[in-house]
């Protein structure tokens, strides 16, 4: 057993904020124990203990009391009760920020020639070609992008999830003259007047309700949207018809027809093996001879 090399004398504000840690009970267990070690060591304890009757109360050993003692004594009560934070990770990170800068570099730039597209293993694999890295997985590259909020497929959701790869919706917008701002969820007032739309019409108007078919349930949704959006909502402070017709309306224009904007609204669909296509959520089926080639 290691021999006592410092007697413990807790000031005043030392010992307060021990028996503080102690008594609340919400630190880890770690400081905890060690805040008991101080105490119990404390010279001007009346019910001061010995290193092995310490270890034996707290069940640890005396090795551990003996350290916590050592560290108190050379460092203070901070860095003795809680655990220093390592300036480096365990292991050396494969993704420096260098590596992060060029695979988001690469992941706007045009694809190498007989590619379509980007792929996250195409991308890997550039990375590694390039000696940005010296192994690099697909899902790594995927969570590079979505760190700096870049994906290589945008999701667009008008009736259904649709896909664009990143150059095809980087074009719509330039093709219709909008920006895509990205904001944080579940903060309302950073994006626009209305968050959490579709959630809003499930919860107030498609529980319970009674219809006979879709078109019935359709009906009486957009009748329902229209009596909302006549009536006064407070999280917006006005009525929505007239804040869009006095702020939006100005604004609409006609979108000018190109193959960008025919190829968003109609995009090409494949037909599966077995003969169907899906278009807006529905599957439609074709004679299966028909499998394989893409149709608009």
């Amino acid at each position: 057993m290691p021999s006592v090399k410092y007697i413990i004398e807790l000031s005043d504000v030392d010992r307060k904020t021990l028996q503080d840690i102690v008594l609340k009970g919400q630190a880890p267990a770690k400081t905890i124990l060690r805040a008991n070690i101080l105490l119990a060591s404390d010279k001007n304890n009346r019910k001061h203990m010995t290193v092995a009757e310490i270890a034996d109360a707290y069940h640890t050993t005396a090795t551990t009391v003996q350290n916590v003692r050592t560290s108190y004594a050379n460092i203070g009560l901070e860095a003795t009760i809680n655990r220093k934070k390592r300036s480096t990770p365990p292991v050396p990170a494969k993704v420096t920020g260098d590596v992060e800068a060029h695979i988001v570099a690469l992941a706007c730039s045009a694809p190498p020639e007989g590619y379509e597209k980007w792929s996250l293993r195409l991308l890997a694999d550039k990375c590694v070609e390039l000696n940005y890295a010296e192994s690099l997985s697909h899902m790594t590259v995927a969570r590079v992008l979505k760190k700096n909020e870049l994906k290589l497929r945008t999701l667009q959701n008008h009736n259904k999830m649709r896909e664009y790869s990143q150059v095809d919706y980087e074009a719509f917008m330039l093709n219709v003259g909008f920006k895509t701002k990205l904001c944080k969820p579940r903060h309302p007032f950073t994006k626009g007047k209305v968050e959490r739309l579709v959630r809003f019409v499930k919860g107030n108007f498609l529980a319970g309700q009674i219809f006979w078919n879709v078109t019935d349930l359709n009906r009486q949704a957009l009748e329902w949207c229209d009596k909302q959006n006549s009536s006064f909502h407070r999280a917006i402070f006005g009525i929505p018809n007239e804040m869009h017709q006095r702020d939006c309306a100005g604004r609409i224009r006609v979108l000018t027809d190109s193959d960008v904007l025919r190829e968003y609204l109609c995009p090409a669909r494949k037909i599966s093996f077995d003969g169907f296509v899906n278009y807006e959520g529905r599957r439609f089926g074709v004679p299966y001879r028909y499998a394989g080639p893409a149709v608009i």
